[in-house]
């Protein structure tokens, strides 16, 4: 299976890039923020059209399911930041590190499939992955809607890297195991 230079180091391109480029601009410019949170219903409907667009073209199965993934992931984070600004500050920590850790956790996981594309060197390390892929708690699906609904709690506010993490990482293991 031929992959471009981008999905090859990166689990979700898209997601992974905006992060980097909203992390950047967090950090170096801090009163973006502030303009942005001038616009939060703008940013936010970005983040619901993409979603609905998404689950549309998913159904008809105009996208595969990572570039499906990567989208609803590249919604996921729009909504975040239109939902949010308006209940933390725009200087609150969490603007700047969020990005960040979803960088990093892109990249170290996306390391991780390139260095599992050598194949299992246990045959129960196979059995193992495929076993927890069969859970219902750790379908994809599950953990989308999960990554959604997290956005609705930013009381909660772990919740949402977490689900994003879990997602990830789940996708990453199936996509080892189909490769396999």
């Amino acid at each position: 299976m031929s992959r471009s230079r981008w999905s090859r180091n990166f689990v979700f391109p898209l997601f992974t890039v905006t992060a980097a480029v909203l992390a950047v601009a967090f950090w170096l410019w801090p009163p973006l923020l502030v303009g942005l949170k001038q616009y939060w219903l703008w940013v936010l409907s970005v983040g619901v059209v993409t979603v609905l667009l998404v689950l549309l073209q998913a159904k008809r199965g105009l996208l595969s399911p990572a570039r499906c993934y990567d989208l609803l992931l590249w919604a996921s984070l729009w909504l975040w930041l239109g939902g949010w600004l308006n209940v933390f500050f725009p200087e609150a920590p969490l603007f700047k590190i969020y990005p960040v850790y979803f960088v990093l956790l892109d990249v170290f996981v996306g390391r991780f499939r390139f260095a599992a594309e050598i194949g299992f060197a246990d045959p129960k390390e196979r059995e193992l992955v495929e076993t927890l892929l069969r859970q219902w708690w750790f379908s994809a699906p599950v953990w989308a809607g999960i990554v959604l609904l997290s956005l609705l709690f930013p009381q909660r506010y772990l919740v949402y890297p977490l689900a994003v993490s879990v997602l990830t990482l789940r996708l990453s293991l199936g996509w080892v195991l189909e490769e396999d």
